[in-house]
Formats: structure tokens, C-alpha cells, sequence
């Protein structure tokens, strides 16, 4: 998936997936206006670690990434890596990656 370092990555991650995880119990729409300003966070600080512009090809590159992620099959491979490895199993991205992607996809503001 996202090549980045783990400290990096792991803050990310967990902001995403709180940030994401917030909207979704709000029911706000992931193709909404609202949804525009709530993955604009994430994606600033995606683009800031990967030294990007957040436009929207960064956005779309975004959406392919987490749409990869998505398979629970390659989910499953990263947790046996970390089990492997002896590092700390993150929380997935699973649940929440429909509704960031559809949201990363929507051009609405930008």
C-alpha cells in the first residue's frame, strides 16, 4: 500500500480512520459537499509527508491506494507481516475505506 515510514504511517492511519469513522456515524455523505471539508485534513497531511500537491490526481492516487488496501486478502497479509515482525498490529482501514474512497472521488470542492 502506502510506502512511508511506520511512525509516519501510523498517525496517518489512525487520523484517517477516526477522522472517516467520525463522519460515517454523523451519516454525513461521502459524495456530500460536507465530505469534501472532512477528508480535506487527510489529505493535506498525506500530501505533506509525500512532498504532493493535494489536487485532485493526488486525490485519485489517494483512492487507488485505499482501494487496494480494501481486500480484506491483502489486509490480512500486511497483519501476518507485523505478526511476523513482531511489530504492533494496527487497526485496518477496512471498515472505512468504501466511504473514503467514494469521498476521495468527489470533486465536489475541489
Amino acid at each position: 500500500m502506502l510506502d512511508i515510514e511506520s511512525e509516519a504511517s501510523e498517525e496517518l492511519m489512525r487520523f484517517t480512520r477516526q477522522t472517516v469513522a467520525e463522519a460515517m456515524k454523523s451519516g454525513i455523505d461521502p459524495l456530500g459537499n460536507r465530505a469534501v471539508s472532512v477528508i480535506d485534513g487527510p489529505v493535506h497531511r498525506f500530501a505533506g509527508v509525500f512532498e504532493r500537491s493535494p489536487g485532485v490526481g493526488f486525490r485519485e492516487w489517494m483512492a487507488k491506494q485505499f482501494e487496494e488496501a480494501h481486500d480484506p486478502g491483502v489486509d490480512r497479509y500486511w497483519r501476518l507481516v507485523w505478526i511476523v515482525n513482531g511489530r504492533q498490529v494496527m487497526p485496518n482501514l477496512v471498515p472505512v475505506c468504501p466511504w473514503l474512497v467514494q469521498a476521495l472521488r468527489n470533486d465536489g470542492g475541489v
